[in-house]
């Protein structure tokens, strides 16, 4: 198992999310990082790029369970099921995904990639993390918030709120949305 030393700073692998991409098992890779208009516009404005999102049907049925969150359900996905999401290349990596982790600054990563791995729902942020974070990179006496780059409870909360109000906007002549 790689893990940093205590040598090593925030730059390094001091980081949850860099240990997980030296090891090539990322959130970002092989997953549907869902996109709103915001995050679109957000990376747009950084990048000058256009073509990193898609609209597809999930990969894994996981994302299809919605039942503790109506609101995503009937707001993210459009009629036919599919729905914005970052493009993948080759090997399924979000397409801004590098070898010491996310190319994209915090200001203009997808709110569901800074919220995760934590869970939640439109009412709440649950404590309780996602299953496919990888916890055994951790030591034993470090804290999951203090090793997520940029991660903190009151930001979290506003990107929470934001997340929401952005799949909200999003309601109104989804399904004849296409791009942004």
């Amino acid at each position: 198992m790689i893990k940093p030393n205590s040598n090593e700073t925030k730059g390094g692998l001091s980081t949850l999310c860099s240990r997980c991409a030296l090891l090539s098992k990322t959130c970002c890779r092989n997953s549907d990082i869902y996109l709103t208009t915001g995050d679109v516009r957000r990376i747009a404005g950084i990048t000058s790029r256009k073509d990193f999102f898609e609209f597809r049907t999930p990969s894994d049925p996981v994302y299809t369970d919605q039942a503790d969150d109506p609101v995503w359900f009937t707001s993210v996905f459009r009629t036919d099921g599919s729905r914005r999401v970052m493009k993948q290349d080759k090997t399924g990596n979000c397409v801004f995904l590098e070898g010491s982790g996310c190319r994209l600054t915090m200001r203009a990563r997808p709110l569901v990639c800074r919220l995760h791995p934590h869970l939640y729902n439109s009412k709440q942020i649950y404590a309780s993390i996602s299953a496919d974070c990888p916890l055994s990179l951790m030591e034993s006496d470090e804290r999951i918030e203090n090793l997520i780059q940029g991660f903190d409870w009151k930001k979290a909360r506003l990107w929470h709120e934001m997340l929401y109000k952005e799949i909200n906007q999003e309601t109104e002549n989804h399904v004849d949305r296409s791009d942004v």
